[in-house]
């Protein structure tokens, strides 16, 4: 499978996407009813405080302040997307080299639009680092490509994510790939944390636990003890390691448990390694 798993990079802040640019005689642009410090089209860069950020209509590009080099996140953040295609990461971000660090509790929401990505905690290439990122990850009714739950690595040769939190993450209409934990190019050491995935709609492909670099197979040997629905469409379900709930939904969909020694399969149409 191609490599899918890149974010177009919206770093963690209060963030709104795709509201309409204000006139002169329009009320201050808020977030949340909290006013914006920072306001136009992409890109955006905050500062080192608390950052209340309102994009455009357009395809913005949004950092808090963690991007770049080494860098280094972390913060309770509440970012939604809006309208239009967003990429929205919870963290910080090395896109080209470097490692990324830390993982706060993020409420991550994309709105409109079918090709869009959140990533809910760090995105490095030598490296993803941080623990206790219990994030809310909604990629909209519509639904988008992928949401990772806790840390992305950017590079098929790339290293290791180390840190996982409980995340909760739903999915929409689309054909959505959800991982609960992280994507890894060196998968040697890796963490799992209690993940809750809901497909909600579309032939979905749900993972419990960490995955390669492409997202299309389980790697490593840290697993959570993560619930899966695939609520309606065709969808498969890969529980990773630990012991899962899996449950398929409506339609015809394929449960497979891996390695966990006492899951449980409902309504799955195709159920293997499920004692």
């Amino acid at each position: 499978m191609a490599r899918l798993l890149s974010a177009g990079i919206v770093s963690a802040a209060l963030i709104t996407l795709g509201i309409p640019a204000t006139t002169a005689v329009a009320a201050p642009p808020t977030c949340f009813g909290i006013p914006a410090t920072l306001t136009g089209a992409g890109p955006l860069t905050g500062t080192p405080g608390r950052d209340v950020i309102v994009g455009s209509a357009g395809a913005d590009v949004m950092d808090s302040v963690a991007f770049g080099g080494n860098a280094e996140g972390g913060g309770r953040d509440h970012l939604e997307g809006g309208n239009g295609n967003d990429g929205l990461l919870g963290d910080s971000a090395t896109p080209f080299q470097g490692s990324a660090t830390r993982a706060g509790d993020d409420v991550l929401r994309s709105g409109p639009g079918t090709a869009e990505s959140i990533i809910g905690d760090s995105e490095g290439i030598d490296g993803a680092h941080g623990s206790g990122g219990d994030d809310i990850i909604d990629l909209g009714a519509d639904g988008g490509i992928f949401a990772i739950g806790d840390h992305n690595i950017g590079d098929p040769a790339g290293g290791q994510a180390t840190g996982a939190g409980n995340d909760r993450i739903t999915g929409g209409a689309a054909d959505d790939l959800l991982f609960g934990d992280s994507s890894v190019g060196d998968a040697s050491r890796t963490f799992a944390g209690k993940d809750v995935i809901d497909g909600r709609g579309g032939d979905d492909r749900l993972f419990g636990d960490n995955v390669n670099c492409d997202g299309d197979a389980s790697v490593g040997t840290a697993g959570g003890r993560d619930v899966l629905h695939g609520d309606t469409g065709d969808d498969a379900i890969f529980a990773g390691p630990a012991n899962d709930l899996l449950d398929g939904g409506a339609n015809t969909d394929s449960c497979d448990g891996e390695a966990g020694n006492h899951d449980v399969a409902v309504r799955c149409e195709s159920v293997t390694n499920v004692p």
